[in-house]
């Protein structure tokens, strides 16, 4: 771990539970939880470093599609296409 030992609370290293949180079809992210505990800037830290998990990026095309900033076939191919990086990450897993 990094950081100062009395304080833990106080220090982040995502290196420690990468392989957890980074399992093949994984849909929700370390970031998605962080956001929900309120660890907002945290989360947005953690997506610039590591990426956003397929749930956000569903979550932001979603806003982005009822604000009428995306089309509807848009929002298909993307579906589409989080629905084969997830089907790829299990095929590169299992062999």
């Amino acid at each position: 771990p990094d950081g100062p030992s009395g304080k833990l609370g106080s220090w982040y290293n995502y290196e420690y539970v990468r392989e957890y949180y980074e399992r093949p079809g994984s849909f929700i992210g370390v970031a998605d939880y962080m956001r929900d505990s309120g660890f907002h800037r945290l989360a947005d830290e953690h997506e610039q470093k590591y990426g956003q998990s397929h749930y956000r990026q569903l979550v932001l095309l979603e806003e982005k599609l009822e604000r009428q900033q995306i089309k509807e076939e848009d929002w298909n191919a993307e579906i589409e296409r989080i629905q084969l990086e997830i089907e790829e990450e299990f095929e590169n897993w299992s062999g």
